[in-house]
């Protein structure tokens, strides 16, 4: 609520419920206009302590009596780090970045968003693990090559010293 200053100097209070519908701060869009209910700074402080609550939560699943709890039944610890940090975002999004009472168009852009990483991070994973190898040797690659064409070692040897002077291409 905002409070404002009348022309004959008293004070009145606009965004109260009374005045939806005579236009009040809504701009005559009279009864039928539909509101979302904002959560009180008493909801928000609630939020604030389930999440430092899941917070300890992780601190207590890396420590050392927990370790043990999960490796005994051969979960990753990466696994319930992972889901309670899953339902730290969740939380964050839905209420401190408004997501819950704002347009679903903006749910939908960030549900997008996250498909697009999801899928590229998987994918970058499989393409990185299908086709790893040791690091790359220029100078062998360039020996192999000359000895595959017929012309020696010897000549492919210091083609590659000359090479590599120009920057390694």
């Amino acid at each position: 609520m905002a409070t404002q200053i009348a022309p004959g100097g008293s004070m009145t209070q606009r965004g109260s419920h009374s005045d939806i519908g005579d236009g009040g701060p809504l701009g005559g869009h009279g009864d039928n206009v539909e509101h979302a209910s904002h959560p009180t700074a008493r909801f928000y402080v609630l939020i604030f302590f389930i999440l430092l609550a899941i917070t300890i939560a992780e601190v207590f699943v890396a420590q050392e009596p927990f370790l043990g709890i999960f490796e005994g039944i051969g979960v990753p610890i990466a696994v319930p780090l992972l889901i309670l940090a899953a339902a730290k975002f969740l939380m964050i999004a839905a209420f401190y970045m408004h997501l819950k009472q704002d347009s679903r168009a903006f749910s939908a852009f960030l549900i997008a968003g996250l498909i697009l990483a999801i899928g590229m991070l998987f994918t970058f994973g499989g393409l990185f693990a299908a086709h790893s190898r040791e690091p790359f040797d220029q100078i062998a690659w360039r020996e192999q090559l000359a000895q595959n064409a017929g012309t020696g070692g010897a000549s492919g040897a210091g083609g590659a010293a000359a090479t590599t002077g120009r920057g390694g291409h």
